[in-house]
């Protein structure tokens, strides 16, 4: 059998992964998320608990990178959460642990230097007492961020979804967002608008053709960094799609 055969099952399993699973939204969601990690950690060894993890892509994304870390996934989802676990066990990754924990309960108090809500708040039906029990389990000064859709978003193209999949609510303002935040214990430092037009377009396509093949996608994997790219570096345009906020507990 060729080296190409050998590898062919491997390089599948990574083009799946990190091509099928990061459309240009969350691409921008990852990227605002460490990049608020790694300014808040400023080279220290921190505890991070990534709330609503899903299967677990940025925990174990953060946990590649600062492999000095430990990450926390949580979840309720126990079939994504085995995902992650599957993921990091092959890939020998030991300071990623993944919990079932439910959101709007206990989740400690002071046990992590940062919490992370990426697109999650809004499928929780009772996002302030979720809100409320990740801000007890920071320590006192440490970091929350959160990624969230805005309550006026609307779809660029004709025909695109929409709502979010698992939508309680369709968003917030970001007067709702402070307000939350406040009446939790947070005091935000930096509240900014995200994923604009070229990102939404990008965003869109990708959902299109997300049953299409995987060709298909890697050949639209192109416009997907672009569009993130151009938006990190101020060059997108039209109305925000989303909020992304970051606070620290009192």
């Amino acid at each position: 059998m060729s080296r190409i055969a050998v590898l062919r099952p491997a390089l599948r399993g990574f083009a799946e992964q990190w091509v099928l699973n990061m459309p240009a939204s969350r691409r921008l969601r990852f990227f605002h998320a460490l990049n608020a990690l790694e300014q808040y950690a400023q080279g220290r060894v921190i505890t991070v608990l990534d709330a609503g993890c899903g299967e677990g892509l940025f925990t174990e994304m953060v946990a590649r990178r600062h492999r000095r870390w430990t990450i926390v996934g949580a979840d309720l989802d126990e079939a994504q959460l085995e995902k992650g676990r599957r993921r990091v066990e092959e890939a020998k990754l030991g300071n990623v642990h993944f919990e079932h924990l439910d959101l709007t309960r206990d989740l400690g108090r002071s046990e992590y230097d940062a919490v992370v809500a990426i697109e999650c708040l809004m499928e929780i039906e009772d996002d302030e007492s979720a809100l409320h029990s990740m801000a007890r389990a920071l320590r006192s000064g440490g970091l929350f961020f959160a990624h969230v859709p805005k309550r006026d978003w609307a779809p660029v193209l004709s025909r695109s979804e929409a709502t979010w999949r698992h939508e309680v609510r369709h968003g917030y303002t970001v007067d709702d967002l402070t307000s939350m935040l406040s009446r939790a214990g947070l005091t935000e430092t930096s509240v900014r608008p995200s994923s604009r037009a070229i990102v939404q377009v990008a965003q869109e396509i990708r959902d299109r053709i997300k049953t299409r093949g995987l060709k298909l996608q890697l050949a639209a994997l192109p416009l997907s960094m672009a569009a993130v790219r151009l938006e990190r570096w101020g060059l997108s345009w039209g109305d925000a799609r989303a909020i992304f906020v970051e606070a620290r507990r009192r």
